[in-house]
């Protein structure tokens, strides 16, 4: 290694060539990475949706949900099964293990289709289509952008523009597929006249089966002839929608023939709505652009923003595409903040150098920032990093780090060019000298880190690169002070001549220091004592004050307000009372800082990866797009905060909630009590829990996902009188279908689209149960049977959704809380104690009780972060031992460390800020960084030790040989925990722009450093001093040579 460095000292424009090059790779894999807001992160989560249109939601869950579910119980590597069963679809919520690696959840997924072949015997025969399996809560998954359709023009020209844009966005480079909301598909709908069936004895079925038969495209096989093999094709297929009118139902005399056109109206028309978005008061159709798996967002976010601009230049007038939602606001202005921090920390750390060094010297160390970073960036598309949130946030919390290692090789090569060393013997051998400590110290912080990469959970799968970033900064950095560095160092020497090239200010400051030292050491056992005592104090108050939430509120860019009407409120009612609460609330949001507001009438959905609550025309969904948090003053909590006081109670409205969407992975509700159990008592003890938990202070908000339904009216059959009438269950059934929702009874394929064909009653009133009275149904005879003559009627509520829980029925409890004046541990500790103190166990003896969410989230993740840290410490530990090869000053060394976390503790309650996941990998890195300068003074001391006894002098360090080596060290500990805290000040302090989500992470390693550097200045040489105490008491022979013995041989 001696020689490999002494190869590059001498050869300083091959190192110049080769830093060139570096650069040179830095910038052009700069422009070939993909830019992200956040990395890619899989949480196991797979859904499986099956749509049944017309089928009630109990029918859903019978037929459907309960076989697929039996199937993907028994898969190995499941965590979870959760359902829903809607009116018309089925999802299924399969979720893996947290911790799980993206490979077993892929393996998982391919479990999932098999369990779908399995369960496939036992699913209708009539599905229109095959289960859908996709995976939400991946964020490649996650939709790039959402474009709006938006125009006050007819309906079939929003449809055929939101066509072709979709078409035209899809052939997009990066773009993998667009999906559409509030996109109506045309319908082809047949009035059946019911006086005309009954008057000729037409069956329902007798016209979809003559429908059926008509509209066929086969093939008949291939034919030899003198020409060759050709191919018959017998068609039959509608050439145009409106075929269906001249379909031959019936023939009764010969030339005498029924069609459809003498029995129905045909009407071609769009499907009725279940989901309408608008803007404005403006009807729009919602496109979902979703990236390719290795595409980079970002340059393919702007070519969507680009072809927007250029699409709307060739658009009618009242026609307009909007953009929303898109990663280049979010990602760009995240990057502007954390690239502004990251310059005015590189301009401190190069300020704080100046005070220490010479202009010459200062440049070459500074100068190992950008070329570390570019040899970082250079590497980066080799192990498939990007550029986002988390690899810019590990760059910013190694700025000043980076440096931290030259300082201690540079300080080192000065010093020896001052004592008379040539230029190129004071670059190899100042290196050489601290080439151990150095490289220990990087390789401490390295296992400190490592860890960290490794925990499982949500939380530890979105932070897991900063990590693997600060590992790859870490050596870049080292490479480049162990080889390039000494190489500048020493030409910049050349004809420099011996004078001191550093500043000689600090010398006042050494020996303020070692005076102070002074004083210190005698007391050494009472100052020790008092530092822990103080310490302990700290970190029992800092620990009672503290809160810690895993992942807490940011200033997020979105809102969400779900609200529900009234039972039985139409959709077009709701959209107009939806209309009225956007016109509110773009009056309350300032418009600089608004982006857009889209309201949807039909669902409520907006958590990713969660299973869907359902259609409803009574609910609706307002969505506020604000400017990016970095580009606005508005709080969005606040706001959250306003509008809940505002729409607590609201005219018009059954219930408004409000929801952030911020970038924190999904943890889940403070509180989500499931009550399981396949009976009507689990409605009872919901309600109770919910009754419990909303008189608690500081509950800000409780609800269930319980859904109330239509009325259910049961058909009993009578199936004696279906004999007498030659009728089956099927044949009712259909008539039933026909009559009241209409039947899907064939479709029409177009190139563009496929047109369905509905089959409806016309003239019945489908809201008037009356109806059903009336209804006949037509046997094969032609015999028209009353169906109150076949079946008896039972009318009964029903449930809008059906949950289920691990294969049962369930109802969960949610609360949102106010974290200042309740704990999320809390909140779940006194309902646990609620339904054991209740009886629940007694008075509900079928129901089983499951705490989840959060609680459950945490729960997991503190016990990965527990080992990753206490692996980093063992590790750390072993690496210390070796390097000193005492078991004592290993743990002087670790000592340092809690002491720097209660000081992290202590600022972050002074501050009010909560201690969150990414606070805990500031602290796994603080670690590190808290070991270097405890590492560096310890082997000086032990250096000095050695050369002690070379010279023959068996006796031990006295005091003021201790405190002349801590004075020694001062000044290298000095400068690294000022250029590290210059390098994390401006992001910790958001000089440049905020951060809510790495900000703690920040803070925390700014904290830790300053006080741990402060207290191991002091600390260190005590604890090393009472180490040779107890060795002299072992070992008289060596009796450590006391202050006035000194004194004395002075």
């Amino acid at each position: 290694m001696q020689l490999l460095l002494e190869f590059f000292v001498r050869r300083p424009m091959l190192v110049n060539v080769l830093m060139v090059m570096f650069f040179l790779g830095g910038f052009m894999a700069m422009r070939s990475l993909p830019y992200n807001t956040l990395p890619s992160l899989d949480t196991g989560m797979i859904s499986v949706v099956t749509d049944q249109p017309g089928a009630g939601a109990e029918d859903i869950e019978l037929s459907i949900t309960v076989p697929l579910e039996k199937e993907f119980l028994h898969i190995d590597g499941v965590d979870k099964v959760l359902s829903n069963s809607i009116e018309g679809q089925s999802t299924i919520m399969v979720m893996g293990h947290a911790s799980d690696p993206t490979e077993k959840y892929d393996k998982l997924e391919a479990e999932i289709y098999n369990a779908i072949d399995r369960a496939r015997s036992s699913l209708p025969k009539n599905l229109q289509a095959n289960p859908v399996v996709t995976r939400p809560e991946n964020t490649v998954n996650r939709p790039l952008a959402q474009v709006l359709v938006v125009g006050s023009v007819p309906e079939e020209t929003l449809r055929e523009i939101s066509r072709r844009v979709r078409l035209e966005l899809r052939n997009l480079e990066g773009v993998s597929g667009v999906s559409r909301e509030s996109y109506r598909p045309r319908e082809v709908k047949i009035f059946l006249d019911d006086v005309k069936l009954r008057r000729l004895g037409i069956s329902h079925d007798q016209v979809i089966a003559a429908i059926n038969s008509r509209n066929v495209r086969d093939s008949g096989g291939a034919v030899e002839s003198a020409a060759g093999e050709q191919d018959i094709l017998t068609i039959g297929k509608f050439e145009d929608p409106k075929d269906v009118e001249e379909v031959i139902v019936f023939q009764g005399r010969p030339g005498d023939f029924v069609r459809v056109k003498d029995i129905a109206r045909v009407h071609y028309d769009f499907a009725d709505p279940v989901v309408r978005s608008s803007m404005h008061g403006r009807n729009a159709i919602r496109l979902l652009v979703k990236a390719g798996e290795d595409a980079d967002r970002l340059s393919t976010a702007y070519r969507v923003k680009d072809y927007i601009e250029e699409r709307n230049t060739r658009l009618p007038a009242d026609v307009r595409l909007l953009l929303i939602k898109d990663d280049t606001v979010a990602t760009t202005a995240m990057l502007d903040v954390l690239i502004s921090n990251a310059i005015a920390g590189i301009i401190l750390v190069v300020l704080v150098l100046l005070c220490f060094f010479s202009f010459r010297l200062t440049i070459w160390v500074a100068l190992g920032i950008p070329t570390a970073i570019m040899m970082v960036f250079a590497v980066m598309p080799l192990l498939g990093l990007s550029v986002n949130l988390f690899t810019m946030a590990a760059l910013i919390l190694m700025l000043g780090i980076m440096v931290d290692d030259a300082v201690v090789v540079a300080e080192s090569i000065f010093r020896h060019h001052e004592y008379d060393y040539t230029p190129v013997e004071s670059a190899v051998i100042g290196t050489n000298k601290v080439v151990l400590p150095v490289v220990t110290s990087a390789l401490t912080t390295m296992v400190a880190l490592a860890p960290a990469a490794f925990i499982g959970g949500v939380q530890g799968k979105a932070f897991y690169v900063i990590p693997i970033m600060a590992i790859l900064v870490l050596l870049m950095s080292l490479l480049e002070c162990k080889f390039i560095l000494p190489s500048h160092i020493a030409h910049s020497l050349q004809g420099a001549g011996h004078g001191k090239l550093t500043r000689s200010w600090f010398q006042a400051v050494e020996d303020g220091y070692e005076s102070l030292m002074m004083k210190v050491i005698p007391h050494r056992y009472i100052f020790a004592v008092l530092t822990l005592v103080l310490f302990v104090v700290a970190a029992v108050l800092a620990s009672s004050r503290l809160v810690f939430v895993s992942a807490p509120e940011t200033n997020a860019d979105i809102l969400y307000i779900k609200a529900e009407g009234a039972i039985g409120t139409s959709l077009t009612t709701m959209e107009n009372k939806l209309a009225g609460l956007e016109r509110e609330l773009r009056g309350i949001i300032p418009g600089s800082e608004l982006d857009e507001i889209v309201v949807t009438a039909g669902h409520h959905d907006h958590d990713r990866g969660t299973v869907t609550e359902g259609r409803d025309p009574a609910w609706g969904l307002v969505s506020i797009f604000l400017q990016p948090a970095e580009r606005r003053s508005l709080d969005s909590r606040e706001l959250r905060d306003e509008l809940v006081a505002r729409y607590a109670r609201r005219e018009g409205f059954h219930n408004l909630s409000v929801r952030l969407e911020g970038l924190s992975p999904p943890m889940g509700s403070p509180l989500e009590a499931v009550v399981i159990g396949n009976t009507p008592n689990r409605f009872v003890a919901a309600d109770l829990l919910m009754e419990y938990v909303h008189s608690l202070h500081g509950v800000r908000e409780v609800w269930s996902d319980y859904v109330p339904g239509k009325p259910i009216i049961s058909l009993k059959i009578d199936h004696n009188a279906l004999a007498r009438h030659g009728l089956t269950v099927g044949e009712v059934s259909s008539a039933v279908k026909v009559a009241f929702n209409g039947k899907v009874v064939d479709t029409f394929d177009t190139v563009e689209e496929v047109i369905t064909y509905r089959m409806l009653l016309d003239g019945v009133d489908v809201r008037d149960p009356a109806s059903l009275y009336s209804l006949a149904v037509t046997n094969k005879h032609g015999e028209n049977i009353l169906l109150r003559s076949l079946v008896d009627f039972e009318q009964r509520s029903g449930e809008g959704t059906v949950r289920h829980f691990m294969g049962d029925r369930a109802t969960t409890v949610f609360a949102d809380i106010d974290r200042e004046k309740i704990s999320m541990l809390e909140l779940n500790r006194l309902v646990a104690d609620y339904i054991r103190e209740a009886d629940f166990a007694g008075r509900f003896p079928e129901l089983s009780f499951y705490q989840g969410g959060e609680l459950v989230a945490e729960k997991e993740q503190a016990g990965e972060v527990g080992k990753a840290l206490l692996i980093a410490l063992v590790s750390i530990f072993f690496i210390l031992l070796l390097l000193f090869n005492s078991f004592l000053q290993p743990f002087m060394v670790l000592f340092m460390i809690p002491l720097g976390v209660v000081g992290v503790l202590v600022a972050f309650v002074l501050q009010g800020i909560v201690l969150s996941f990414a606070a805990i990998v500031g602290i796994a890195g603080l670690m590190g960084v808290i070991v270097n300068d405890a590492l560096v003074m310890l082997d000086r001391f032990n250096v000095e030790q050695k050369l002690h006894s070379r010279d023959g002098d068996e006796t031990l360090l006295h005091d003021r040989q201790i405190v002349e080596c801590a004075s020694v060290r001062l000044r290298p500990v000095v400068i690294t925990t000022v250029t590290t805290c210059a390098g994390l000040f401006p992001a910790a302090y958001e000089l440049g722009g905020a951060n809510e989500l790495i900000t703690p992470m920040i803070m925390a390693m700014f904290w830790g450093v300053l006080i741990a550097s402060f207290v191991t200045l002091f600390l260190l040489p005590c604890f090393y001093a009472m180490e040779r105490d107890l060795m002299a008491r072992l070992n008289p022979g060596h009796a450590r040579q006391t202050l006035e013995q000194v004194v004395m041989y002075n």
